[in-house]
């Protein structure tokens, strides 16, 4: 007779050792072996929370959910001495005793409860599996239908009422009992399990008129809505998951796993401009075990809606993509960081160069459901932070300036082209981005090129045009495998830098400031993170959807670990914008990250860029005092001439924060 949680049995010999998913201070999954979580976390845990029965209690349920009864049976029992929720604490110590097969005394202590507090539903339930637990079936059976009928809605109650129905009588039986619970006074969950049996058996619109019926009068209540849009969806009635859960389903009180089901929905129902925002809605909710999911999720709308936004006309034409210009004419971290013009060699008036994407030659969105090309995303990624960083490199290693122009589709995301640039086609993209919407300076160069992925070779190949000339003015190359693709960057900046030089375009002040890539193997991620970071600037700018940034704690995490990995000042910058775009963004996460950033200033050298920004970050954190006296504490510095390179433009940026 089933019911009571089993201890999970050891690993067998030579198996891979068994862990145990856990969530850290701040939210984030973690995975421990169960050694490590029975002999260091949770020992740990229980120490800190002994004397605190809101903290202990759920330490107690998850180790119990994992089988470690034994360790925490004495935890329990200080939390019955404890705790003012006598049930919560009693049913903790009861469910303990239970997995150790101790049903005599859980008994005892169930009864008890009962006689001084009146019996509850989960009391009586638990109580049942003790009775069950010395043998007495038909008492158990009695006492478990009184705890059903004191409370209908209890899962694990219900779902073993249930199961001995089946047990006895079959599926007539089982149907049978979750009607008799549906009888009870506010019952709504033998409902819930009786329109999937509905499904189960085949009853399709019986099962869409329970759940419907359900979503009106109790939509709240827990599983609801997940259960009826995943248990429609697998039947393929994704009209009807739309229909229930679209104007109802809010993430501030609904499971958001009801998010995904009911973007997958409208995605399979060609209602894509509303699986979109629904997939936005779960993305800004930045949960670490749901991202991978958002992510396969809105790369399928995205695709969906690039392909419908090609799809013929009504008379058969083919479709002009709708593609937009943006232009970035200061590194990707400025204005999040304040427009820190002391960081920069080039006052903003000198010659101009234009850097464009690489493009990707043969690259073609996948259909949905298309297997993706290894490193492929990697690789396009790289054809937009590459020269992301040659624009930085411009701006911040010469006496020249350098505008990023990005290509966008409306509803979309970042444009991969898959052809390599001509003459003909820079001429257009130059006169656009001089007379068109995002109209800008003349430049003087233009930094184009293209991306190869031969197995695991990244192959880079760039090239300088003078705008109206027929052949470039000078070209690189250079090939190397994607594991080491941070020291390509820095080897073909440096020659780009070199090439510019010899053009008479820029000249490349004697002193070095900030590095346009971070070196060594840093580099390579630090190039996707700074994609990241470039599509997140854009969703903030409104050029891109945020429905589109998914995942800001795990990028913040990545950009947070190339920072101190590296010690690279950019790097660091480039958590910094990126941790200020979160805060732009509202991102639930990014309170999360204000000790690490604090943490990175303070370890800065005296003097340096980071630790310049000092005032900037204590107030983006809102440490405001703090930062206030960074602020003086800044000034006191220009004024005594302690540093030169606390000039003007530093003195007018601290005025302006």
């Amino acid at each position: 007779m089933g019911g009571a949680d089993e201890p999970a049995a050891a690993p067998a010999g030579g198996a891979p050792e068994a862990t145990i998913d856990v969530v850290d201070q701040h939210g984030r999954p973690a995975r421990v072996t169960r050694v490590a979580y029975a002999t260091e976390v949770l020992p740990a845990q229980l120490a800190a929370r002994r004397d605190e029965p809101d903290a202990l209690a759920p330490v107690l349920a998850a180790a119990l959910r994992n089988g470690f009864a034994a360790e925490v049976l004495d935890a329990a029992a200080h939390l019955v001495a404890i705790d003012p929720q006598a049930e919560r604490s009693t049913l903790l110590h009861a469910v303990a005793l239970l997995q150790l097969k101790r049903h005599a005394e859980a008994e005892v202590e169930l009864l008890a409860y009962v006689e001084a507090h009146g019996p509850t539903g989960a009391v009586l339930t638990n109580l049942a599996k003790a009775v069950a637990g010395r043998g007495d079936i038909d008492d158990a059976r009695a006492t478990l239908r009184r705890a059903i009928a004191l409370d209908p809605n209890q899962d694990n109650g219900l779902s073993w009422f249930a199961a001995l129905a089946s047990e006895h009588d079959g599926a007539a039986g089982r149907r049978q009992a979750l009607v008799w619970a549906a009888t009870q006074e506010g019952a709504w969950r033998p409902q819930l399990l009786l329109a999937v049996t509905d499904a189960a058996d085949e009853r399709l619109d019986d099962a869409v008129a329970g759940f419907r019926a359900l979503v009106a009068r109790v939509a709240d209540r827990p599983d609801v809505l997940l259960t009826a849009t995943g248990t429609l969806g697998k039947l393929g009635r994704f009209d009807e998951v739309v229909e229930l859960a679209f104007a109802v389903w809010d993430p501030s009180r609904h499971d958001p796993r009801v998010g995904l089901n009911l973007a997958e929905a409208c995605l399979r129902t060609g209602r894509l401009d509303e699986a979109a925002r629904t997939i936005g809605r779960v993305a800004r909710l930045d949960r670490p075990a749901l991202n991978p999911a958002v992510a396969r999720i809105a790369t399928r709308v995205a695709s969906a809606r690039t392909a419908a936004a090609r799809a013929p006309g009504p008379d058969g034409t083919p479709a002009r993509p709708r593609i937009a210009m943006t232009r970035v004419a200061e590194p990707l971290w400025w204005s999040l960081l304040g427009e820190p013009g002391w960081l920069t060699s080039s006052a903003g008036a000198g010659p101009r160069a234009l850097v464009l994407p690489l493009a990707v030659p043969g690259h073609r969105t996948p259909a949905p459901g298309t297997p993706r090309v290894a490193g492929l995303d990697e690789l396009t990624s790289i054809s937009r932070a590459l020269p992301a960083a040659v624009a930085d490199a411009i701006r911040l290693e010469t006496d020249a300036d350098a505008d990023l122009a990005l290509f966008t589709m409306p509803g979309g995301g970042p444009v991969v082209f898959g052809e390599a640039p001509t003459a003909a086609s820079l001429e257009g993209i130059v006169r656009i981005a001089t007379d068109g919407p995002a109209a800008g300076a003349v430049p003087v160069v233009v930094v184009a090129g293209t991306a190869v992925l031969d197995k695991d070779l990244v192959q880079i190949s760039i090239t300088l045009w003078r705008p109206g000339g027929a052949t470039p003015l000078a070209e690189v190359q250079r090939a190397t495998p994607l594991d080491a693709v941070g020291e390509l960057a820095a080897a073909a900046i440096d020659e780009i830098l070199d090439r510019v030089g010899d053009a008479g375009i820029a000249r490349r002040p004697d002193t070095v400031g900030l590095l346009p890539v971070v070196p060594g193997i840093a580099g390579r991620e630090h190039l996707i993170g700074t994609d990241r970071l470039l599509q997140l600037r854009l969703a903030t700018d409104g050029v891109l959807s945020m429905d589109r940034q998914w995942g800001i704690r795990d990028m913040l995490t990545h950009q947070h670990a190339v920072a101190t990995r590296s010690g690279a000042p950019l790097a660091v910058l480039g958590f910094l914008g990126a941790l200020a775009a979160a805060h732009r963004a509202g991102a639930p996460a990014a309170p999360e990250f204000a000790d690490r950033a604090v943490a990175l200033v303070d370890a800065a050298p005296d003097g340096g860029p980071v630790a310049m920004l000092t005032p900037w970050v204590l107030r983006l954190v809102d440490q405001r005092d703090a930062a206030t006296a960074a602020v003086d504490q800044a000034r006191a510095g220009i004024a005594d001439g302690t540093d030169d390179a606390r000039g003007p433009a530093y003195a007018a940026w601290l005025d302006r924060i």
